[in-house]
């Protein structure tokens, strides 16, 4: 029950309401059904959770270092190319979805990750391109709500939710482009989600967003760059060894040396106490607590790599993890904005038990067919829960996700 309770739970309610539809010219039924349809309803965010969302209010201190320089000369003239109508959440998720099927392409070519120069050089390009253009979108979705004058929660929410999945995809594409192998680029997500989530841990305590001086637009130019240079000269470049490493190293080791001061500054600011009663955070726990589902993902992701499909298909291991870290990632998101209380478990930390079950029973089904169950079963479960987050958000605040009304400006703010 506690495996499938949610996504049991919309079937049920989808059910239901087709239910009420095709029955609706039977008024009385209909009222029952319907009826029954809002009692099984059990959204993730509660009334009182969307009230506090809708009176959150953005707060981020600290600038990097070629923000500026991006804000003057780039962005602030592509906003103006944005047609009008166009509503800043369907910017963000055409960018990623850029990302996604960029990286996923050069992934196809080299789903081990191990070194191979057989991959085609524009493969390298268009994950540049895609990169980019997953940037551009990024950081254009924001202008264009306040240039139209639609700035909401769900906004913000929504940038962040998509963030912690471009997380999965510029991991994949990176490795791909630098080729390090299965492990490195294992360990690589990890410690992008790592980053990743220890930043907005820090933003449920404080209340406020943090930037460094090198931070995610630095991150994103060197993986631009990196893909640019192995669609120029191939990948074999990465190869070339400089002081006794190959450059492919020099690169990965210098990317967690550079996040590691950002790391450690926000999980020590999070020891140092929060803006909550008493040194606890927006939502008035534990500062330390939401360590604990970051650990617990780490864990369930290491545990993927002891069976054979680790060996046999590392990419989707790779997805699969990423999407487990993805969805805590996201939801200390919606706890800081919501100002509430971070579960500590997750269904989807729970899934690779099925190949515990397997072994123990005696199923003797493959791997590598248990990997693709369990990672069918977290991408339903990541679905279910984002798109009752976006919907229950919509309705409470009587908003439309992809589409926004007529603007009554088209000035910049």
């Amino acid at each position: 029950e506690f495996l499938i309770s949610g996504p049991t739970n919309h079937l049920i309610t989808f059910l239901l309401r087709r239910s009420v539809a095709i029955g609706s010219s039977q008024a009385a039924r209909g009222s029952c059904v319907s009826d029954m349809a809002v009692a099984c309803t059990v959204s993730y965010m509660d009334k009182a959770a969307l009230v506090r969302l809708e009176h959150h209010k953005y707060q981020s201190e600290g600038q990097s270092l070629l923000e500026p320089y991006m804000q003057k000369y780039v962005w602030q003239r592509a906003i103006n190319y944005v047609p009008l109508w166009m509503a800043p959440n369907l910017i963000t998720i055409i960018g990623l979805f850029m990302n996604i099927s960029s990286a996923l392409l050069l992934a196809y070519f080299n789903p081990t990750f191990e070194p191979n120069d057989d991959v085609p050089r524009w493969a390298f390009a268009l994950c540049a391109v895609g990169l980019f253009m997953y940037q551009l979108l990024d950081a254009l979705d924001g202008k264009q709500a306040r240039r139209t004058q639609n700035a909401t929660p769900l906004g913000e929410l929504f940038d962040h939710g998509c963030d912690a999945f471009s997380t999965i995809f510029v991991t994949v594409g990176i490795a791909g482009t630098l080729q390090p192998g299965a492990w490195l680029a294992l360990v690589s997500l990890l410690w992008g989600m790592v980053t990743y989530y220890t930043a907005h841990w820090r933003t449920f305590v404080t209340g406020k967003l943090f930037f460094g001086t090198l931070d995610v637009t630095e991150i994103q130019w060197c993986i631009i760059l990196a893909h640019t240079c192995a669609a120029l000269f191939g990948p074999a470049i990465w190869a070339y060894p400089v002081l006794g490493l190959e450059i492919r190293h020099w690169f990965i080791f210098i990317s967690y040396a550079g996040s590691l001061k950002a790391v450690l500054g926000n999980i020590g600011r999070c020891l140092e106490g929060g803006i909550g009663p008493e040194g606890t955070t927006v939502a008035e726990s534990s500062v330390v607590a939401p360590g604990i589902p970051l650990v617990l993902a780490i864990l369930a992701g290491l545990y993927l790599t002891s069976f054979d499909c680790w060996e046999s298909a590392p990419l989707l291991v790779l997805l699969t993890v990423g999407l487990m870290c993805s969805k805590v990632c996201i939801k200390v998101v919606v706890a800081h904005m919501s100002k509430s209380h971070l579960d500590m478990t997750d269904p989807t930390l729970t899934f690779f038990l099925i190949f515990w079950a397997n072994g123990a029973f005696g199923i003797g089904l493959s791997t590598t067919l248990m990997l693709l169950l369990v990672l069918s079963l977290v991408l339903w479960d990541v679905c279910f829960y984002c798109t009752d987050v976006v919907r229950s958000i919509c309705q409470h605040l009587h908003i439309s996700c992809f589409t926004i009304p007529p603007p009554k400006t088209d000035k910049v703010d």
